[in-house]
């Protein structure tokens, strides 16, 4: 079985404690920041329910027993991709 997921919409790079996100051109790296995919009411004052952690989204779908294929296509992604 093959599980397909494509998402396409939304996204933001959440920094803690209200840091500034990366400049352009550089992502954040493992801990810095978590990326989101938001919904249509949206509000970084209210991520918990205005948005979906990939961690969140990760963890879902690993419960699920099969292979997987996640395609993204959110805005602000690049920020949030490892350097290389």
């Amino acid at each position: 079985d093959v599980l397909i997921v494509f998402f396409a919409g939304h996204g933001d790079l959440l920094m803690p404690n209200d840091a500034a996100p990366p400049n352009a051109g550089r992502a954040a790296l493992a801990g810095e920041g978590t990326f989101l995919f938001c919904f249509t009411d949206y509000t970084p004052e209210k991520p918990g329910s205005t948005a979906l952690a990939v961690e969140e989204l990760f963890t879902a779908l690993a419960k699920v027993n099969c292979r997987k294929l996640v395609l993204i296509d959110a805005c602000h992604s690049g920020r949030a991709a490892a350097p290389n």
